[in-house]
């Protein structure tokens, strides 16, 4: 065609020849078959063209298939035969077809698959668990884009649900946010955008080549400017991102690499899943999937069974120390196995949880952190025969530990003790509490706010006098670490031992405890009525506390193997400490290394134990070995070399009678005498066992018996079976062993064992003192809105029945109201603002043992949120003028300054806000009271603070460039880019402006 353009003034006309050639398009077909067939596949061709013959390549790509691509038969037609490889896009084919005529050549990008034959085995027969709503979902590893060429039965009907992308099921796909998330993009290749869906009702069809991701947001700009488009990584973002663009059918564009294919890619804020889920009823049913491309058929017996619900247990353990928790598991699971989930919820205390196998329960470690409700994991029983599982949130609490500490001292002396406090204790404040004793003594207490105590003794002399607890409240968080102090007075000098009567314990006399350890006893001369004493006194008596070391090895306390510890220092004997500085991750390690210092003492390991083969005394002289740890926890631990079993008293043996025993202390010169005396029948031997067990429970011991056969043993009385004030008990007459079976009471029973021999005449007599305690008190802790709702089920057996512990099953409380349903469940709806105290209990109408609970309930007022407009300064009116009605913040100010402004209160409940500098979001927290009714309503509500609109002017010279920056506000981050906009205005001037980095305009005048 010709283009004239003609000068109106000069009359001159200047003629442009342009020639226009029209290319085709570069289509892409798609064909899916199964392996081992044959077929044929026709391209189409453009509109003018005349197919003359036909070319097959693989467009730089690999035949991953195997399949046999040959041109033919017809001038726009390939045959294809199918290999055994099965696979989606194995082969991206270039079919080129040539236009005999003109030489134009179409080509046609050809993306091939192979199917399965047999068809592909999709589902098979399981069985489900219920979900809690009589039905269960069954997940099918089909993604959303593909099940939906599937035909799906149920009982022969076919299902007519929707599926979602949304359900949860199989592995999760995470979108990146508002934008398009290009795949396999590789940046300067020469790409062909072909189509962009914007919308639903908006699709444009540019054919138009970018180089970057820069270019192509560039031209996005100009097609849907509203987007504010950018690039951010590989993803082409919406800087004003609107849920009309998910609607759209996304990018569609051709890329020479990383291989000739055509890309689609969604506008995405989603997560998607791998998994379709299909929702069954209770129930066995046939599931039958149909492919409605291929024909194929795919069936299952799917069974829905059980119904898990999510139960609580929430228990309380102290600090650096251990417990087991059980959860409860739905009845018909069986076969456990058990896991931790530590991911809902957030484990965060220093806590260790391990699983027990084969049961139900987790053992809990504490750590040294206090706190209620620190730690939330999911205990997770799976029932291995049927895989069903069910989880349970446990909630664990851990309260300070109780210590007892005792302080002897002189009368009439003044000290101050400190008792321990756990870590993470502040603002503290400390009392004293009778804990059930008086004070004998009449000593005098007072403490300070950091748990000190200052003791001013009397005149009273005596062992273990007062008892007392001291107790340290952190007041930020109301909880308590009780201290239990015992103290004693002294004379003078120390009244170790007093008149006495002991029991005959061997045919040669009695052994009178003396409370002194055998360092102590050294300094003393002993004399027994009136002629020392020549007796050698061993660490080995058995008397007192006892020390107990474990033999002839460093015993290696807290260890955890397989992580990484650095031996800091290592002195065996005293004569050449060593400073490694080495690692090790196990003990095998360590010893190995100990054999290359000392191979003389042939180290090995046995279980936490690193021993010598050829123990040697010289090793007690060390330091022993320091190393540092990073589990369980980063600190350093020395361990010493140790082969012993000390006491902390000595024995001193007398005959049959009474004796005078003085004590002198050869260095302070102090005596203590007392009268002892030797009785009983020196044939006999007496011994006592000492237990504690919960209500409705059996304990097996054994009591000591002389050797020999000629052993009988039975009650004192002579019985083998007989009954307490608090339960049943049995005896055998030959092994001497007790089984004693708890009521349901609780007290203490006292039983009398005799086990003989016939013909030595030689009897041991036990006594066995049972206490048998109540089942602790469980405690439950909920919240719930004003005329809100909730409830917690405690899962009774067939034969326990739930109610109040008064025997109530309903009523009416203060803030609530209650009932228990025949299910034992306890439900709950908020009447008032406060807190109800109730005890429930479940008993078991068989054995008559009770469990109760103290449950907790608080009502708190609904949350209201106050929408207020981006504003500089703002009134907003919260509430109609009320007398009774106070407003205030919640931290009960009436005005404040704030991050990023100021604001007050007038008398009518206005708020006035006055922004600073600053841009961005300010928070305020306001609650207005009922002063009548005693009622609070917390109102949190966001203020925005956007910039301000700046106007700059700018006076310079004609044909001038310079640069300037515009203005930020305070709060604004690194700017992203800087655009220049109409505003409505013409350019008048002819000028030039332009953007660079850094928010600055450059202007070319």
């Amino acid at each position: 065609m010709c283009v004239i353009v003609r000068d109106t003034t000069k009359g001159i006309d200047d003629t442009t020849t342009i020639i226009v050639s029209n290319t085709p398009k570069v289509d892409t077909i798609r064909d899916t078959n199964t392996v081992g067939t044959t077929t044929v596949v026709c391209v189409p061709v453009e509109v003018g063209m005349t197919a003359g013959s036909v070319e097959v390549g693989f467009c730089g790509h690999a035949n991953n298939s195997g399949n046999v691509y040959t041109a033919g038969p017809g001038a726009n037609c390939i045959t294809v035969v199918r290999s055994q490889t099965v696979g989606y896009n194995l082969d991206t084919l270039c079919i080129i077809v040539t236009d005999p005529i003109t030489g134009i050549k179409d080509t046609t990008i050809g993306i091939f698959s192979n199917l399965p034959n047999p068809c592909q085995d999709i589902l098979r027969d399981t069985v489900i668990a219920c979900n809690g709503n009589g039905q269960g979902g069954l997940c099918i590893p089909l993604t959303l884009a593909n099940i939906r060429h599937y035909n799906i039965f149920i009982d022969g009907t076919k299902s007519a649900q929707q599926f979602s992308s949304r359900t949860g099921c199989g592995l999760a796909i995470v979108d990146a946010g508002y934008n398009f998330q290009v795949i396999d993009y590789v940046d300067n290749t020469a790409h062909l955008l072909e189509e962009w869906g914007i919308t639903s009702t908006n699709t444009v069809t540019p054919n138009v080549n970018f180089n970057t991701l820069a270019d192509l947001a560039a031209y996005m700009n100009t097609v849907e400017p509203a987007g504010a488009w950018y690039v951010d990584g590989l993803n082409v973002k919406a800087g004003n991102p609107n849920s009309a663009y998910r609607a759209g059918s996304g990018l569609q564009f051709f890329s020479e690499d990383p291989e000739a294919a055509t890309y689609t890619v969604r506008y995405n804020d989603k997560t998607t899943y791998t998994g379709s889920l299909l929702t069954l009823e209770k129930g066995c049913h046939e599931v039958v999937l149909v492919d409605t491309l291929t024909g194929c058929r795919d069936t299952a017996q799917i069974c829905v069974i059980g119904c898990i619900t999510r139960d609580t247990v929430r228990d309380t353990v102290p600090v650096r120390d251990s417990a087991i928790v059980c959860v409860p598991v739905e009845p018909g699971l069986t076969a456990h196995t058990i896991s931790i989930l530590d991911n809902c919820g957030g484990v965060h205390s220093g806590n260790i949880y391990t699983t027990i196998a084969g049961t139900s329960c987790i053992k809990v470690v504490t750590s040294d952190t206090v706190g209620f409700n620190l730690d939330t994991v999911c205990v997770v029983v799976c029932d291995t025969v049927y895989g069903i599982c069910d989880t349970s949130t446990v909630i664990i609490s851990n309260t300070p530990k109780v210590d007892t500490i005792r302080d002897t001292n002189r009368t009439e002396t003044t000290t101050t003790l400190c008792v321990p406090i756990e870590p993470g204790m502040s603002n503290t404040v400390t009392t004293i509490v009778n804990c059930g004793h008086t004070i004998n003594s009449g000593n005098t207490y007072t403490v300070d706010s950091t748990g000190c105590i200052t003791i001013v003794r009397s005149t009273t002399v005596g062992f273990n006098l007062d008892t007392l607890c001291i107790v340290v409240t952190d007041t930020l968080t109301g909880i308590s670490d009780t201290t239990v102090g015992i103290f004693s007075n002294l004379p003078s000098c120390p009244d170790l031992i007093r008149d006495t009567t002991i029991a005959c314990s061997s045919p040669q006399g009695g052994g009178l405890c003396i409370p002194l350890t055998l360092q102590e006893i050294r300094k003393y001369n002993i004399f027994i009525d009136g002629t020392k004493s020549a007796q050698q006194f061993s660490s080995r008596t058995g008397c007192g506390q006892t020390l107990v070391d474990a033999g002839f090895n460093f015993s290696v306390i807290d260890y955890v193997d397989n992580v990484p510890h650095l031996l800091e220092g290592l002195d065996l004997d005293g004569t050449a400490p060593l400073e490694p500085m080495i690692n090790f991750n196990n003990l095998t390690e360590l010893s190995t290394y100990l054999n290359t210092i000392d191979a003389a003492g042939a180290w090995f390991v046995d279980g936490l134990n690193i021993k010598t083969a050829n123990p040697n005394t010289r090793y007690r002289n060390g330091d022993g070995i320091a190393f540092f740890s990073e589990d369980p926890e980063a600190a350093t631990y020395t361990v010493r070399y140790n082969d012993k079993t000390t006491y902390t008293s000595s024995l001193l043996n007398l005959s049959i009678g009474c004796h005078k025993v003085v004590l002198v202390d050869t260095l302070t010169g102090c005596v203590d005498s007392a009268n002892v005396c030797v009785t009983g029948e020196c044939g006999i031997i007496r011994d006592t066992i000492i237990d504690t067990i919960p209500v409705g429970t059996t304990l097996d011991t054994c009591v000591r018996v002389p050797a020999g056969t000629n052993t009988v043993v039975t009650s004192c009385e002579g019985d083998t079976i007989g009954a307490g004030d608090f339960g049943t008990w049995t005896i055998n007459p030959r092994t001497g062993c007790l089984q004693y079976q708890a009521g349901p009471l609780s007290g203490t029973d006292s039983l009398c064992i005799k086990a003989c021999d016939t013909v030595k005449n030689e009897c041991i007599i036990t006594t066995v003192i049972i206490t048998v305690t109540p089942l602790p008190r469980d405690t439950i802790r909920d919240t719930i809105p004003l005329y809100g709702s909730d409830k917690y089920c405690f899962n009774p057996d067939t034969n326990q029945v739930v109610t109040a512990c008064n025997g109530a099953t309903g009523n009416a409380e203060p803030h609530i109201v209650w009932a228990i349903n025949s299910n034992g469940c306890l439900i709950y709806t908020g009447t008032a603002i406060g807190t109800d105290e109730l005890c429930i209990k479940v008993c078991d109408t068989i054995t008559k043992v009770c469990k109760e609970t103290t449950v907790y309930i608080t009502v708190v007022p609904p949350s209201d949120t106050l929408p207020v407009k981006d504003s500089i300064v703002t009134c907003k009116l919260i509430t109609p003028a009320d007398s009774n009605v106070v407003i205030t913040s919640c931290s009960g100010q009436t005005r404040d300054t704030t991050v990023l402004g100021s604001w007050s209160i007038d008398a009518n409940g206005c708020i006035k806000y006055v922004s600073g500098p600053t841009i961005g979001n300010d928070t305020l927290c306001i609650v207005k009271c009922d002063t009548v009714l005693n009622k609070c309503d917390t109102i949190p509500f966001i203020i925005t603070i956007t910039p301000r609109v700046d106007t700059i002017r700018d006076t310079n010279y004609i044909n001038t460039t310079n640069t300037v920056c515009m203005p930020l506000e305070g709060g604004f981050g690194a700017p992203v880019n800087t655009t220049i906009v109409n505003c409505g205005h013409a350019n008048n001037s002819g000028n030039t402006y332009s953007t660079s980095t850094h928010n600055k305009v450059v202007l070319r005048l």
